[in-house]
Protein backbone atom coordinates (compact mmCIF):
# COMPACT_ATOMS: atom_id res chain seq x y z
CA UNK A 1 0.00 0.00 0.00
CA UNK A 2 2.77 2.55 0.76
CA UNK A 3 4.27 1.85 -2.69
CA UNK A 4 0.95 2.66 -4.39
CA UNK A 5 0.67 5.86 -2.35
CA UNK A 6 4.25 6.81 -3.25
CA UNK A 7 3.55 6.16 -6.94
CA UNK A 8 0.41 8.27 -6.73
CA UNK A 9 2.37 11.15 -5.19
CA UNK A 10 4.92 10.85 -8.00
CA UNK A 11 2.26 11.28 -10.70
CA UNK A 12 0.19 13.87 -8.81
CA UNK A 13 1.89 16.78 -10.66
CA UNK A 14 0.62 15.26 -13.92
CA UNK A 15 -2.90 14.48 -12.68
CA UNK A 16 -3.77 17.97 -11.43
CA UNK A 17 -3.03 19.89 -14.68
CA UNK A 18 -4.64 17.09 -16.69
CA UNK A 19 -7.88 17.31 -14.73
CA UNK A 20 -7.85 21.12 -14.92
CA UNK A 21 -7.23 20.89 -18.67
CA UNK A 22 -10.14 18.50 -19.19
CA UNK A 23 -12.49 20.71 -17.17
CA UNK A 24 -11.40 23.90 -18.96
CA UNK A 25 -11.55 22.19 -22.35
CA UNK A 26 -15.12 21.08 -21.71
CA UNK A 27 -16.11 24.49 -20.32
CA UNK A 28 -14.82 26.38 -23.36
CA UNK A 29 -15.83 23.83 -26.00
CA UNK A 30 -18.73 25.92 -27.33
CA UNK A 31 -16.67 29.12 -27.73
CA UNK A 32 -13.26 27.77 -28.78
CA UNK A 33 -13.86 24.33 -30.22
CA UNK A 34 -10.48 23.56 -31.84
CA UNK A 35 -8.24 24.75 -28.94
CA UNK A 36 -10.55 23.06 -26.41
CA UNK A 37 -10.26 19.71 -28.22
CA UNK A 38 -6.45 20.08 -28.33
CA UNK A 39 -6.32 20.82 -24.59
CA UNK A 40 -8.53 17.81 -23.79
CA UNK A 41 -6.37 15.47 -25.91
CA UNK A 42 -3.19 16.89 -24.31
CA UNK A 43 -4.72 16.36 -20.87
CA UNK A 44 -5.58 12.76 -21.70
CA UNK A 45 -1.97 12.24 -22.84
CA UNK A 46 -0.80 13.63 -19.48
CA UNK A 47 -3.08 11.15 -17.69
CA UNK A 48 -1.70 8.32 -19.85
CA UNK A 49 1.84 9.43 -19.00
CA UNK A 50 0.98 9.34 -15.30
CA UNK A 51 -0.65 5.92 -15.62
CA UNK A 52 2.38 4.60 -17.48
CA UNK A 53 4.71 5.95 -14.78
CA UNK A 54 2.69 4.14 -12.15
CA UNK A 55 2.57 0.88 -14.12
CA UNK A 56 6.28 1.10 -14.96
CA UNK A 57 7.16 1.55 -11.29
CA UNK A 58 4.89 -1.30 -10.23
CA UNK A 59 5.54 -3.88 -12.97
CA UNK A 60 8.42 -3.04 -15.32
CA UNK A 61 10.84 -2.38 -12.48
CA UNK A 62 9.89 -5.74 -10.96
CA UNK A 63 10.42 -7.46 -14.32
CA UNK A 64 13.84 -5.84 -14.65
CA UNK A 65 14.75 -6.74 -11.06
CA UNK A 66 13.77 -10.36 -11.66
CA UNK A 67 15.83 -10.48 -14.86
CA UNK A 68 12.85 -11.03 -17.18
CA UNK A 69 13.87 -7.91 -19.09
CA UNK A 70 17.18 -6.08 -18.96
CA UNK A 71 17.56 -2.67 -17.36
CA UNK A 72 18.49 -1.31 -20.78
CA UNK A 73 15.17 -2.57 -22.17
CA UNK A 74 13.32 -1.02 -19.24
CA UNK A 75 15.12 2.27 -19.82
CA UNK A 76 14.38 2.20 -23.55
CA UNK A 77 10.67 1.47 -23.02
CA UNK A 78 10.27 4.09 -20.28
CA UNK A 79 12.19 6.78 -22.17
CA UNK A 80 10.33 6.19 -25.42
CA UNK A 81 6.87 6.28 -23.85
CA UNK A 82 7.70 9.37 -21.77
CA UNK A 83 9.15 11.13 -24.81
CA UNK A 84 6.19 10.39 -27.09
CA UNK A 85 3.52 11.30 -24.52
CA UNK A 86 5.44 14.34 -23.26
CA UNK A 87 6.13 15.77 -26.71
CA UNK A 88 2.55 15.03 -27.79
CA UNK A 89 0.96 16.79 -24.84
CA UNK A 90 3.37 19.74 -24.94
CA UNK A 91 2.93 20.17 -28.69
CA UNK A 92 -0.86 20.09 -28.44
CA UNK A 93 -0.88 22.61 -25.59
CA UNK A 94 1.39 24.95 -27.54
CA UNK A 95 -0.72 24.54 -30.68
CA UNK A 96 -3.91 25.22 -28.71
CA UNK A 97 -2.58 28.65 -27.77
CA UNK A 98 -2.50 29.69 -31.42
CA UNK A 99 -5.30 27.59 -32.94
CA UNK A 100 -8.16 29.50 -34.47
CA UNK A 101 -6.52 32.89 -34.08
CA UNK A 102 -6.47 35.30 -36.96
CA UNK A 103 -3.78 37.87 -37.37
CA UNK A 104 -4.91 41.45 -36.83
CA UNK A 105 -4.97 43.64 -39.89
CA UNK A 106 -1.67 45.46 -40.19
CA UNK A 107 -0.92 48.15 -42.71
CA UNK A 108 2.24 47.64 -44.67
CA UNK A 109 3.99 50.79 -45.84
CA UNK A 110 4.54 51.00 -49.60
CA UNK A 111 8.04 49.86 -50.51
CA UNK A 112 8.55 48.01 -47.19
CA UNK A 113 10.89 45.04 -47.41
CA UNK A 114 9.41 41.59 -46.72
CA UNK A 115 9.99 40.32 -43.19
CA UNK A 116 12.36 37.45 -42.33
CA UNK A 117 10.36 36.18 -39.35
CA UNK A 118 10.27 32.50 -40.35
CA UNK A 119 14.04 32.10 -40.91
CA UNK A 120 14.83 33.98 -37.69
CA UNK A 121 12.40 31.75 -35.77
CA UNK A 122 13.93 28.61 -37.29
CA UNK A 123 17.44 29.81 -36.35
CA UNK A 124 16.24 30.55 -32.82
CA UNK A 125 14.73 27.08 -32.45
CA UNK A 126 17.82 25.39 -33.90
CA UNK A 127 20.08 27.42 -31.62
CA UNK A 128 18.30 26.15 -28.52
CA UNK A 129 17.85 22.59 -29.75
CA UNK A 130 21.02 21.83 -31.71
CA UNK A 131 23.69 24.51 -32.24
CA UNK A 132 23.84 27.40 -29.77
CA UNK A 133 26.06 29.76 -31.85
CA UNK A 134 23.14 30.19 -34.27
CA UNK A 135 21.56 32.16 -31.43
CA UNK A 136 23.94 35.03 -32.12
CA UNK A 137 22.68 35.28 -35.71
CA UNK A 138 19.04 35.01 -34.61
CA UNK A 139 19.54 37.72 -32.00
CA UNK A 140 21.36 40.15 -34.32
CA UNK A 141 18.92 39.68 -37.19
CA UNK A 142 15.98 39.92 -34.81
CA UNK A 143 17.16 43.20 -33.31
CA UNK A 144 17.83 44.70 -36.78
CA UNK A 145 14.51 43.53 -38.23
CA UNK A 146 12.45 44.73 -35.26
CA UNK A 147 14.12 48.14 -35.58
CA UNK A 148 13.28 48.17 -39.31
CA UNK A 149 9.66 47.25 -38.52
CA UNK A 150 9.45 50.12 -36.03
CA UNK A 151 10.87 52.48 -38.65
CA UNK A 152 8.29 51.27 -41.20
CA UNK A 153 10.86 49.98 -43.69
CA UNK A 154 10.00 46.29 -43.15
CA UNK A 155 6.71 44.38 -43.20
CA UNK A 156 5.50 44.37 -39.54
CA UNK A 157 3.48 41.17 -39.91
CA UNK A 158 6.62 39.17 -39.08
CA UNK A 159 6.99 40.77 -35.64
CA UNK A 160 5.78 37.70 -33.60
CA UNK A 161 8.08 35.23 -35.36
CA UNK A 162 11.01 37.66 -35.30
CA UNK A 163 10.56 38.38 -31.60
CA UNK A 164 10.24 34.67 -30.74
CA UNK A 165 13.35 33.79 -32.78
CA UNK A 166 15.33 36.61 -31.17
CA UNK A 167 14.30 35.56 -27.65
CA UNK A 168 15.19 31.92 -28.36
CA UNK A 169 18.55 33.08 -29.70
CA UNK A 170 19.21 35.04 -26.51
CA UNK A 171 18.25 31.98 -24.42
CA UNK A 172 20.66 29.83 -26.47
CA UNK A 173 23.46 32.37 -25.96
CA UNK A 174 22.88 32.43 -22.19
CA UNK A 175 22.84 28.62 -22.03
CA UNK A 176 26.00 28.45 -24.15
CA UNK A 177 27.82 30.93 -21.86
CA UNK A 178 26.71 29.00 -18.76
CA UNK A 179 27.88 25.73 -20.36
CA UNK A 180 31.25 27.27 -21.21
CA UNK A 181 31.64 28.57 -17.64
CA UNK A 182 30.76 25.09 -16.36
CA UNK A 183 33.33 23.48 -18.65
CA UNK A 184 36.04 25.93 -17.58
CA UNK A 185 35.25 25.32 -13.90
CA UNK A 186 35.27 21.57 -14.48
CA UNK A 187 38.62 21.71 -16.27
CA UNK A 188 40.05 23.95 -13.56
CA UNK A 189 38.87 21.52 -10.89
CA UNK A 190 40.40 18.64 -12.82
CA UNK A 191 43.73 20.44 -13.19
CA UNK A 192 43.81 21.34 -9.50
CA UNK A 193 43.14 17.74 -8.45
CA UNK A 194 46.18 15.74 -7.51
CA UNK A 195 46.15 12.36 -9.23
CA UNK A 196 49.17 11.03 -7.40
CA UNK A 197 48.53 8.66 -4.43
Amino acid sequence: MPAVFGNFLAIFPLIVPALIGIVLGCAFMSRYRKPAIMVIIASVLLLLQGAFMMLANMFLVRLASDGVITWETYSLIASTVHFILGIGSSGLLLAAVFAGRTAPAVEVAPGARPHRGAPILVMGILSVAIFAPLGVIAMVLGIRDLAAMEAGTMDPRGRPQTTAGMVLGIIAIVLMVLALIGIVLFLYTLSATSWMP
